[in-house]
């Protein structure tokens, strides 16, 4: 079903993960995480709990990482 909207599969182990995770949320593709242990890398929090705040303009960021 997914497969027509180009859904994004990805791992931790994925070289380069939150960039291809950023640019999945950025183009709207829809992203799946495999494989995920108990705890979550920090990193997708912001994602997870839409913290998005506004910057000139009236846009929307979400800021990833540091």
């Amino acid at each position: 079903m997914e497969k027509d909207n180009k859904l994004v599969m990805l791992k931790f182990t994925t070289p380069n993960f939150l960039r291809e995770v950023s640019a999945a949320v950025r183009i709207g593709k829809p992203c799946i995480v495999q494989d995920i242990e108990e705890l979550l890398d920090p990193a997708l929090d912001p994602i997870l709990l839409h913290q998005e705040y506004k910057v000139e303009g009236g846009l929307k960021q979400i800021r990833l990482g540091d």
